[in-house]
């Protein structure tokens, strides 16, 4: 069965959606939007890349040459100083 081509439009405002129409300006835009959103993302996993990076090397030497952490304040001091934020 072959429909109308304004059977669409018809169905569409049954709906409670219109149809849209995009400007060539506005698809450019959607385009140009597209590119920064993806240059971002790029971006985003060389930083992360970088970041993996530091942290095996700083892991790496870490273990190298390890150092036991020291507490310098009592359970009670540390208590003390959390109590405060409450």
């Amino acid at each position: 069965m072959h429909r109308h081509e304004g059977a669409d439009v018809a169905a569409a405002g049954e709906f409670g959606v219109e149809p849209v129409e995009l400007s060539v300006t506005q698809l450019a835009g959607t385009d140009a939007r597209d590119a920064a959103v993806a240059a971002q993302q790029s971006e985003s996993r060389v930083v992360d890349a970088v970041i993996a990076t530091d942290m095996r090397r700083w892991i790496n030497e870490w273990n190298t040459n390890p150092k036991p952490f020291v507490w310098t304040k009592t359970a009670d001091q540390i208590l003390e100083t959390l109590a405060a934020y409450c």
